[in-house]
This record gives structure tokens, sequence and C-alpha cells, in this order.
């Protein structure tokens, strides 16, 4: 997968700048629409966002403890990880990079 970077405009008109991981440039302008962002610029980027994600150790701790009840409630890791769940929008919130590391090392 490849590293876009992007500039864009959240719905209060505020540019945002970051980077996101998708397969192509249609990809990774579908996700930031999905996060209510609209794009203005999208450009694949050599960074690898993976290697500089950093997790607090209280973030971790609370989305695993989660992620394991919602095993204990038999739903299954592609549902919790693909928006039909809370967790996932949980995951979104704590931070796009986290669960762009935490599906990969689920899957």
């Amino acid at each position: 997968m490849a590293t876009y970077s992007y500039i864009a405009f959240d719905v209060d008109g505020k540019k945002k700048k970051g980077f996101v991981s998708a397969q192509s440039e249609k990809i990774a302008r579908a996700e930031l629409k999905k996060l209510n962002l609209k794009a203005h610029t999208v450009k694949e980027s050599n960074k690898d966002i993976s290697k500089n994600t950093k997790i607090k150790e209280k973030d971790l701790s609370i989305a695993t403890r989660q992620l394991a009840t919602l095993l204990d409630a038999n739903l299954s890791i592609n549902e919790i990880t693909t928006g039909k769940s809370f967790f996932a929008s949980l995951l979104l919130v704590v931070s796009l990079n986290f669960l762009i590391v935490f599906r990969a090392v689920l899957c």
C-alpha cells in the first residue's frame, strides 16, 4: 500500500494536512471523504507512516480492552475494523494511523 500526503478542508473550512495509506489516489480521496474532509491535493509520498506511528500506552490499553469485549460478543475482526461497530469509529478518533497499523497487525 502506498502512502499519500494530503491537504484537505474540514466541514468548518479549516485546513488539514496529513498522510493516509491507500492502494490508489482514488481510494485515498475516498478515505478522506469518509472522514468528512474535502480533499484539495492528494500526492503519493515516499514516507512510510507505519514506522512513525506513536500510540499512547493508555490509548492502546483502552482499545485492547474494548477489542476483547467485542470479540467476546462474537463479532468478527472484519466487522470490528470495517465500520460496522462503535469500535471502528473509536479507532478513527484515536488516530487514523493507529487504525492502519492495528488492521495490519490483526490481518
